[in-house]
């Protein structure tokens, strides 16, 4: 079987993983809509969001619900497969409701994008059984980093001595 991956390209993969999203029919705008919708929720919870450092619980529930978190995820992983486009709109939509959210948000729900350059059997494994999954993660630098100048190399970095 031949599949088309986020990246664009075409993987031959042996043994199709497919599971079907919670609303199979969920179109990108009504994901955007439902990220709309949030907006003043989330502008409420703010202030408490900044507080704790992190999303907090309800928050966390009202963007499971809303499929938020399998907007990028690919549509045999159970996701729905939205366009970089497309998702790009949809952070942007919660972001102007809590830029910590919106910031988290992206995050993790952008790591489906990274995986799909995985092997498919890769992919399965971390989509499980219904596909409810979220990739946390950050970045460590092992040493500390230093800019090498400005402007010949604008964004390279070499390790600090």
């Amino acid at each position: 079987m031949t599949i088309k991956s986020l990246d664009g390209y075409r993987r031959h993969v042996s043994a199709p993983t497919v599971i079907a999203p919670p609303e199979p029919g969920l179109t990108s705008e009504q994901l955007l809509e439902r990220a709309r919708a949030l907006t003043p929720v989330l502008r409420e919870r703010q202030a408490a969001t900044e507080a704790a450092g992190r999303i907090p619980d309800d928050t966390q529930a009202d963007l499971v619900a809303a499929g938020l978190y399998r907007a990028l995820q690919p549509r045999r992983f159970g996701g729905y497969e939205l366009t970089l486009r497309e998702f790009v709109a949809v952070m942007t939509e919660i972001s102007r409701g809590c830029p910590s959210t919106g910031w988290s948000l992206t995050l993790t729900a952008g790591h489906p994008h990274l995986l799909s350059h995985w092997s498919e059997e890769a992919q399965a494994e971390i989509a499980g059984a219904d596909g409810d999954v979220r990739v946390p993660g950050r970045f460590r630098p092992a040493r500390r980093w230093r800019s090498t100048g400005w402007p010949s190399r604008p964004r390279a970095v070499q390790p600090h001595p």
